[in-house]
């Protein structure tokens, strides 16, 4: 099993193992089965707020429209319209001598 790894990304008691191989994942996770009490709830489609999307290609799309939905759901915004505002793809931010400084808590 050279040049062939996995990656378990954890968070809290979450853990999600993906691996360069099938063959190697599945042991993997056999072998965490012996140390650990676990649950292998399947394929992970919906992790901290994101969808994730298998391709046909191999690749996976990674969509928060749920998230954005329940935000929405949240401040009674999801009958709210979407509305065009392009902006110029050339225009770049420049700091303002206006600007001040805000105190708050998200800043």
């Amino acid at each position: 099993m050279d040049d062939h790894c996995v990656l378990l990304l954890v968070y809290v008691d979450d853990v999600i193992g993906i691996g360069s191989s099938t063959e190697l994942t599945v042991h993997t996770n056999s072998d965490l089965k012996t140390r650990f009490e676990m649950t292998d709830s399947g394929k992970c489609t919906f992790v901290l707020g994101i969808d994730l999307i298998d391709n046909t290609d191999g690749s996976v799309t990674v969509c928060q429209k749920r998230y954005v939905d329940d935000i929405l759901k949240q401040f009674e915004m999801d009958d709210c319209k979407a509305v065009v505002c392009p902006m110029d793809a050339s225009s770049r931010p420049v700091p303002s001598s206006l600007s001040t400084k805000v105190d708050a808590p998200f800043a």
